[in-house]
């Protein structure tokens, strides 16, 4: 297990980075965080993991926040 932190300031986008992170370490599943958001919030801001999920390039563990 190995964590991994992405600035956004890569030339791609969070989800890109992510994706070639994983690639580069050869990950066999990408595990991220989520916070809640309401559907406006998903539509005007757009959603890493959104983006991870329909990507479909490896499995994806969605974590949400505790309650």
């Amino acid at each position: 297990v190995r964590r991994v932190r992405i600035d956004g300031s890569a030339t791609g986008g969070v989800a890109e980075e992510l994706a070639a992170v994983a690639d580069r370490h050869g990950a066999d599943l990408v595990a991220v965080g989520t916070r809640r958001h309401d559907r406006l919030d998903r539509a005007l801001l757009g959603s890493v993991t959104t983006e991870l999920a329909r990507d479909g390039h490896r499995p994806l563990l969605v974590v949400p926040p505790p309650r």
